[in-house]
């Protein structure tokens, strides 16, 4: 994977955050480690919703965590409510926590404006974080080199890839019901079938 990286990752869908919200955030977030902020350009003209990045890197190293151990701080509970203030504001707005298990960049999702879910999901990160590494370590679970939660009322496992061109490229979604992982697409087999013809 990478380096491992020694700053949180704040990461803001450009035009969609005014600077004083991006500072508020960046400033809250700064209080508990320091901060690599950036900007995530459009690739189209149409308006996306606001959508925050905070990459904790990986979860095994410092900056992971001491992000999980400051959860019930007073300034994680600070940050935790100007986040929560600015994302409010927003139109369907996507919150999204990354880090890395592995070889496996882990996303957390959860698409609201509503306060209270916003709090839950800051709460209860640390949850997200276990259900995946759990997941991930089973051996019945596919080989992904990513996998994403979604919160809504709770949170759950929701799809995931093993990205390894150009030999192997399957994208799998979790159901519930079965509590399995299914192939939804394997375009390795795609692209195979394609050079065939």
């Amino acid at each position: 994977m990478g380096a491992i990286s020694e700053k949180l990752g704040v990461t803001f869908s450009q035009g969609n955050f005014t600077l004083e919200e991006t500072k508020e955030i960046v400033e809250s977030l700064s209080a508990l480690f320091p901060v690599d902020e950036r900007g995530l350009v459009r690739e189209s003209a149409e308006e996306l919703p606001a959508v925050l990045i905070i990459s904790i890197g990986f979860v095994s190293a410092a900056i992971a965590g001491g992000f999980f151990s400051a959860m019930g701080s007073d300034i994680y509970r600070i940050a935790k409510g100007k986040i929560i203030a600015v994302l409010g504001k927003k139109r369907s707005p996507t919150l999204k926590f990354e880090m890395t298990h592995g070889d496996t960049k882990i996303s957390v999702v959860t698409e609201t404006s509503d306060s209270e879910k916003l709090g839950r999901v800051f709460d209860t990160i640390d949850k997200a974080r276990d259900l995946a590494i759990n997941e991930l370590n089973k051996k019945e679970t596919p080989e992904m080199t990513e996998m994403t939660i979604r919160y809504d009322a709770d949170w759950t496992l929701d799809s995931g890839q093993n990205w390894k061109p150009p030999k192997i490229i399957k994208l799998y979604k979790y159901n519930r019901e079965t509590e399995q992982w299914e192939l939804v697409r394997d375009w390795s087999q795609v692209l195979s079938s394609l050079r065939k013809e």
